[in-house]
């Protein structure tokens, strides 16, 4: 039987008609997106899943756990174009994708999202019209990206857009109008806000899907009677349904405020510690993510005056330990996300330094100068088996912590993997 009538015959397309192919924007997103798949497939084993699109609604695939003996550098994200001699604000790791690390820089706005799978560059690059101080992802959206900027204002990326903001707020006097060096997005997956410090001392809350104004404001600077603490650089939140916030300051103290659930409301400023908290600036805060909240709540706090705190807040007055890991600078403070025991820290010596407060609290359990610059930033990853930290000079590090150190209470602790 013929089949000259089914056959389709392929039409050749004239020379004008090629070079309008190629030059479309159809042809420029494929190109970009078959590229990093090729070069995913060059570069990483079959620990992630090499067809994976961070743009599409897919869920992530199961990280295969590998023991090792000793500390070990896994990786370095750096770009000669985009991130040399940027120095590194922000580090967040993806909720969905383990392999996916954000990475901002303060110099011309750029975040850079990197992926294990395709160290040799970044998957995404986003700008913005302003420095970039600080930026998460959005724990309850694949796909948005969350940043905070000298200027004041809050933007929004989204991984299936260009680069620049599909989002911001607008430069107001009812909002921020000076640095943004601390935010987080806290609730639940119906019902989220995020929530904003700057260096005016404000704190505002917002509703991600409408950022004309903030649902609400607490200004530091009519609360407290002494000006010079109101300056917001850290704080942390407590429990995932915001119900109260503890604020770091310039000055080195810490602020309690109490959240309205209804009304996204903050309350008035309380001073959680009448015997002062630190003596600088308080660099970062974060509480520990794996203790039951009914029994108490373990805050880490750390500062430019060379210590960290670890605090209760059942009994706030006074810190339960200070450590004093070196005479530089802390910078940033992380409790591990899968051991209850351990905590990083990053300073500006250039070294991270791994504490377990369940076998010594004099001497961390593995340090390493991992970097002549300053580190600004530490996270550990999802699976608790590296710390991921970003210095001055705009490189990013990945260190695995070794097996003995982070699986040291495997036997005893259920937090434990």
């Amino acid at each position: 039987m013929s089949t000259a009538g089914t056959e389709t015959s392929a039409t050749a397309l004239s020379a004008e008609e090629r070079t309008q192919l190629m030059q479309s924007d159809a042809m420029e997103a494929f190109l970009n997106k078959a590229s990093r798949v090729i070069e995913r497939v060059l570069n990483t084993s079959s620990k992630y899943d090499i067809m994976i699109d961070y743009g599409a609604d897919v869920e992530q695939d199961s990280v295969v756990e590998e023991a090792i003996e000793s500390l070990k550098q896994q990786l370095v994200f750096a770009d000669e174009k985009w991130s040399k001699h940027r120095a590194v604000t922000d580090v967040d790791v993806s909720p969905f994708y383990p392999e996916l690390t954000l990475v901002a820089s303060i110099t011309e706005g750029v975040v850079l999202l990197w992926s294990t799978a395709l160290p040799g560059r970044p998957e995404y690059r986003f700008t913005c019209h302003s420095q970039v101080t600080a930026a998460c992802f959005n724990p309850f959206d694949r796909h948005m990206i969350i940043g905070g900027t000298y200027s004041g204002q809050i933007v929004i990326w989204d991984t299936r857009a260009k680069s620049a903001p599909v989002q911001k707020t607008a430069l107001s006097a009812f909002s921020h109008t000076h640095p943004i060096y601390a935010m987080a997005v806290a609730g639940t997956k119906t019902s989220y806000t995020l929530i904003s410090a700057s260096t005016d001392g404000r704190v505002c809350v917002w509703d991600i899907d409408h950022l004309q104004k903030p649902l609400d404001m607490l200004d530091l600077r009519i609360s407290l009677s002494i000006k010079m603490e109101a300056s917001v650089t850290s704080f942390a939140v407590l429990g995932k349904e915001i119900k109260e916030l503890f604020i770091g300051t310039e000055a080195g103290k810490l602020y309690s405020t109490k959240v309205d659930q209804q009304k996204n409301k903050p309350g008035a400023a309380d001073d959680i510690s009448k015997e002062g908290s630190h003596f600088g600036p308080v660099t970062a805060m974060h509480f520990n993510p794996l203790l039951p909240m009914h029994r108490d709540s373990l805050l880490l706090t750390c500062s430019l005056d060379s210590t960290v705190k670890l605090w209760s807040i059942e009994h706030p007055d006074s810190p339960v330990l200070s450590f004093e890991p070196s005479s530089e600078y802390i910078s940033d403070v992380r409790w591990s996300s899968v051991h209850p025991a351990l905590f990083a820290v990053a300073d500006s010596s250039g070294t991270v330094s791994i504490w377990n407060i369940l076998k010594d609290v004099e001497v961390p359990a593995v340090s390493e100068n991992i970097s002549k610059k300053s580190l600004n930033k530490v996270r550990w990853s999802a699976d608790g088996r590296s710390v991921i930290t970003g210095d001055a000079d705009g490189k990013s590090f990945i260190y695995e912590v070794p097996a003995d150190v982070r699986y040291l209470l495997h036997s005893c602790c259920p937090c434990s993997p």
